[in-house]
Order: structure tokens, then C-alpha cells, then sequence
């Protein structure tokens, strides 16, 4: 049948996102500038740590959207803490850092990354939940509210008698 037709444009960039030691790229957010880009050593998929030897490693990049590179940010946690999530949410890159107590208490540290590579907080403790902590593969989720004014970091575990619990924390 004849009629009018749309279609999407496409524009293919002459630069690339390379980075030595760092194969594994996702795109997490954009602005009306460029894309945040999070690089890690390890596939994204894996929510694996370690493997041997090898440690997971992050950067946060900031290209604009003929892939030049604006900025670059590596992403390590401090002294006994470990990153719980590095994402996107209220227009920023936020990481979660953790840090474990005793009794079952864990320490949550956020650090916000603004659009010009300027790091904000982590280094004050923001809240903190008891839970038993079942592996390394029980990591922190986030998700932003619609008004993008709070955030929820949510947390799973799983007790020794199969229940499923959720914790949740509320911040703006």
C-alpha cells in the first residue's frame, strides 16, 4: 500500500570507545551532551568480582555523541569497602560503596559523579541495613523515582530457611 513513511536517522561516529585493560563497555545514561559510559575489565553480565586472580575493575567515561572522550573517572572503593553498584539515576552516575560490620550490619556509602567528572559525597556513611549477606552475588539494586527526586536502593536475601526478604532504603 502507498503512503508516508518515517523512519529513524542514523549517524555513525568516526571515533571509538577503547580503553587498555578496560573491554567491556555499557552505556548507563545520557544528557543532551554525550553518554555516560561504564567501562569494566569483567563482562557486565557476570556479577562476579573476582575470577583467579583478577579483580574487577570500573571506570566511568563521558563521551559526547561523536565519541570523544570528555572525561574519564576510575571507580575504587576505599579502605574495606566494596562497590555495590555503579549506575545512572537523577541525571548523574551514582556509586554505591558497602562496607561490612559486625552483626550482620552493612554500611552503605553513595558517591554521585555530575556531568563535568566532579565527585560528590562518599566518603559519610548514608545509611545503614542488618542483614545476612548470602554472597557476593547479592548486590545492591537502584531505581530513581519518576520526578527523579529520591532514589530506592534495594537490597535481596535469601535466609537459610528459603524465605526471600527485601530491604529497601529511601533517599533523596
Amino acid at each position: 500500500l502507498p503512503g508516508v513513511m518515517y523512519a529513524q536517522s542514523i549517524k555513525y561516529s568516526a571515533g571509538e570507545i577503547t580503553e587498555r585493560g578496560f573491554d567491556y563497555v555499557k552505556v548507563i545514561g545520557q544528557d543532551e551532551e554525550g553518554a555516560y559510559v561504564l567501562l569494566s575489565n569483567f563482562p557486565h553480565s557476570s556479577s562476579r568480582d573476582k575470577v583467579g586472580f583478577k579483580i574487577r575493575k570500573y571506570k566511568v567515561a563521558f563521551y559526547n555523541f561523536d565519541l570523544q572522550r570528555k572525561w574519564s573517572i576510575a571507580i575504587a572503593a576505599g579502605s574495606e569497602q566494596s562497590i555495590e553498584n555503579v549506575g545512572f539515576a537523577c541525571g548523574k552516575v551514582l556509586v554505591i560503596y558497602s562496607k561490612q560490620k559486625e552483626n550482620n550490619r552493612v554500611e552503605y556509602f553513595l558517591q554521585w559523579i555530575n556531568s563535568r567528572g566532579v565527585s560528590l559525597g562518599g566518603n559519610t556513611k548514608n545509611f545503614e541495613i542488618t542483614y545476612q549477606r548470602g554472597s557476593d552475588y547479592g548486590k545492591a539494586e537502584v531505581t530513581a523515582s519518576t520526578d527523579k527526586e529520591r532514589i530506592i536502593v534495594l537490597l535481596h536475601e535469601m535466609t537459610s530457611n528459603n524465605r526471600q526478604l527485601f530491604h529497601c532504603a529511601v533517599t533523596d
